[in-house]
């Protein structure tokens, strides 16, 4: 008998193609998930009152506050110092409070901070350090205990999804500033009264966010029975 003709050739899917295809249906998912939408922007708006000011730094300083190329420390020392704390406390409370808890308490600062800085630009302190920059350090510091937990809570959505929610999260937010940079800092940069005004906007907006999710969810962390044995104490 004749031979069996061959096989057809296979023509298998490139690894890139599948790589494309479960990345898509991933972020698809993701995307689709309101929760994540307030988790990502509650974020992303009270970072952006924060950024306002990085972005905005050389008119800030250099336009309404008269300072010169090398004082861009006096806003910069107190902002990062502040985030800096912020995060410290987000890490000795885990364990100890819950991550809501411990973001409602570092959006209240945040808030706080937003209030502040607005009646100080109201007031004839605005145009003077160091009170131009109380307003924008007290976010810092409201964010630096926010921003970590939001995280955490973002990517408890999606457990098995991670890398497509933070990758999902992170191009809002670097979105956002980007558009905040080029946008919103060259209109409202007339006077430290119309940066105090937009950061109060950006900082009410994510505390909406926060409480909308707040209001919808019930997700949260668990706290520890002994939470002295999460510090790292072997690493100090």
């Amino acid at each position: 008998p004749p031979p069996p003709p061959p096989p057809p050739p296979q023509h298998p899917t490139p690894p890139t193609a599948t790589y494309t295809q479960v990345n898509s249906s991933a972020a698809s998912d993701v995307y689709k998930r309101q929760s994540f939408h307030r988790l990502a922007w509650a974020m992303t708006l009270t970072f952006a009152a924060q950024f306002l000011y990085i972005g905005g730094a050389a008119i800030f300083l250099v336009d309404l506050l008269g300072k010169g190329e090398l004082d861009f420390w006096v806003l910069f020392v107190p902002m990062i110092g502040s985030m800096m704390l912020g995060s410290w406390i987000s890490g000795r409370s885990a364990g100890r409070l819950t991550a809501r808890r411990l973001v409602s308490v570092g959006y209240t600062i945040s808030v706080l901070g937003a209030v502040v800085g607005l009646l100080l630009a109201l007031s004839p302190l605005g145009d003077q350090l160091p009170w131009a920059v109380v307003g924008c350090s007290l976010i810092a510091l409201g964010n630096g205990m926010t921003y970590p937990n939001l995280q955490l809570l973002l990517l408890d959505l999606f457990p098995d999804r991670r890398g497509a929610v933070m990758s999902g999260a992170t191009f809002i937010t670097l979105a956002f500033n980007a558009i905040v940079a080029v946008a919103v800092t060259p209109v409202v940069g007339v006077s430290t009264l119309g940066f105090a005004v937009a950061a109060m906007v950006m900082v009410g907006a994510g505390q909406l966010c926060w409480s909308w999710y707040c209001a919808v969810e019930d997700r949260d962390t668990a706290v520890a029975e002994h939470p002295e044995e999460l510090e790292p104490t072997d690493l100090m």
